[in-house]
C-alpha cells in the first residue's frame, strides 16, 4: 500500500503526514499518524492510552514520529518532501526540532496566545489583524514562545471555513504552500470519522483495555487499505461508470465510498476480483 501512496504523494507535492489524537473505546485515547491520500488520510502508526483527557505528552509525540520515521526511512526516495501536520496540541519546540534533525518540514497551528517575537519585538495572533486582500498574514523568522525557538515562519489566516484566523507555524517559507499544506490535515478528521462511527462504529466498542483497542483499529486499519487497493485498481476500470455516475453539476464521492459501492457491486453480481498487499517484516 504505501508506495502507491509515496507515489501519489510525491506527484503533489510531496507526502503529507498528519499527527492527531482522538477518543476511542471505553476512556481511552488515540494517538495517530497518517498519510494524507486524495483529500482522506490513511492509517499508518499508532498508539492507545487510557487516560481522562484526550492529550498526550509531547514527549510521545516525538517517540511516535521517530517510529514513523523509522519505518519510512526504506519507503521513501532521498529527495522527496515530507512536512508534518498537526494542530495547536502538536506544536512543541521538541517536534519541531526533531523534524529540522531528519530533514521533514513541519506545519502546526498554534494558540492565539502564543508568544512570538519578531525582531525582538514580542507579539501574539490575538493582536493581529489579517490581510482582507489575502485573508492571510505573514511574517518570516520569528522566535517562538519566551524560549525564543529561532527559523520559524508564521502565518496568520482567514480560512472561510473557520470563524476565526487561524495562527500557524511552519518551517515552510512560502505562505501559500503553509496554507494549502494546513487545509490537509483535515484529512485525519475524516479517517477518525470514517473508523468511529460512519462506517466501522469503533466508538461503540465495549472494549477495556488499550491493547485490545489497538488490535481492533488494526483489524480496522487493515480493512480500510484493503478498501483503498481496491479503488486505486478499479478507479480507472470501465465497470466504475456503473458504480460511480460522474456529473459536472455534482460533487463525486469519495475513493472510500466508490471502493464499499464497488466491493458491494462485485459480490452482488459475482463477479471475480483479486488484489494483493505486501506487508511489513519485523514490524514491532
Amino acid at each position: 500500500m504505501l508506495p502507491g501512496v509515496i507515489t501519489h504523494g510525491i506527484k503533489y507535492r510531496g507526502v503529507r503526514l498528519i499527527i492527531d489524537g482522538s477518543q476511542m473505546g471505553n476512556k481511552h485515547y488515540i494517538l495517530m499518524v497518517s498519510i494524507d491520500f486524495r483529500k482522506r488520510s490513511i492509517p499508518l502508526l499508532w498508539f492507545v492510552k487510557k487516560q481522562p483527557k484526550g492529550y498526550f505528552e509531547s514527549v510521545l509525540h516525538v517517540d511516535l514520529m521517530k517510529a514513523v520515521s523509522e519505518l519510512l526511512v526504506s519507503s521513501l526516495p532521498q529527495d522527496v518532501q515530507v512536512t508534518v501536520l498537526g494542530d495547536g496540541e502538536f506544536d512543541s519546540i521538541g517536534l519541531q526540532k526533531f523534524c529540522k534533525s531528519i530533514h521533514w518540514d513541519y506545519v502546526f497551528r498554534t494558540a492565539n496566545s502564543t508568544i512570538l517575537y519578531e525582531d525582538g519585538e514580542p507579539f501574539q495572533a490575538k493582536s493581529l489583524d489579517v490581510d482582507k486582500t489575502h485573508n492571510s498574514l505573514f511574517i518570516s523568522d520569528v522566535e517562538f514562545t519566551r524560549k525564543r525557538f529561532k527559523y520559524v515562519n508564521f502565518v496568520l489566516w482567514h480560512n472561510k471555513e473557520c470563524e476565526e484566523p487561524l495562527p500557524l507555524i511552519s518551517s515552510l517559507c512560502c505562505p501559500i504552500e503553509i496554507m494549502e499544506a494546513y487545509r490537509m490535515r483535515y484529512g485525519i478528521e475524516a479517517l477518525f470519522k470514517d473508523l468511529k462511527s460512519t462506517n466501522f462504529n469503533l466508538r461503540k466498542a465495549r472494549l477495556t483495555k488499550a491493547y485490545d483497542i489497538s488490535n481492533l483499529i488494526m483489524v480496522a486499519a487493515l480493512a480500510f487499505n484493503f478498501l483503498v487497493l481496491l479503488a486505486e485498481q478499479f478507479k480507472d476500470n470501465p465497470i466504475r461508470k456503473y458504480i460511480q455516475r460522474i456529473r459536472k453539476d455534482r460533487k463525486e464521492f469519495s475513493f472510500y465510498t466508490f471502493a464499499l459501492e464497488l466491493l458491494n457491486h462485485l459480490i452482488d453480481e459475482d463477479l471475480e476480483f483479486c488484489f494483493s498487499i505486501k506487508f511489513s517484516k519485523n514490524f514491532t
